[in-house]
């Protein structure tokens, strides 16, 4: 789902799309309840989606990658998806 890859404020056309990696995932000792209601309700975005029925967010501070796990229920069908975010901070 492109739009969970989306980094709030990169869009320069519309920026409140995105998600707010830097401001509440990449940071020392992370909510990662509220990152994932984020994460819920950028799902919920998407008009075919009825339902969220499981997200799951995990972070490693160590190698900043985060990864995104969800499971969204349309009309026609169950969506299982992964996304995986790698923020890499060049010297």
């Amino acid at each position: 789902m492109i739009r969970l890859r989306w980094l709030e404020r990169e869009w320069r056309w519309n920026r409140e799309e995105g998600l707010p990696y830097f401001d509440s995932l990449l940071i020392k000792n992370p909510d990662i309840d509220a990152f994932e209601s984020a994460v819920r309700e950028k799902i919920f975005e998407v008009d075919e989606v009825t339902d969220v029925k499981e997200v799951s967010v995990t972070f490693d501070s160590r190698t900043r990658q985060a990864c995104l796990l969800f499971v969204a229920m349309t009309d026609l069908e169950t969506i299982k998806g992964e996304v995986k975010i790698q923020c890499l901070i060049s010297e």
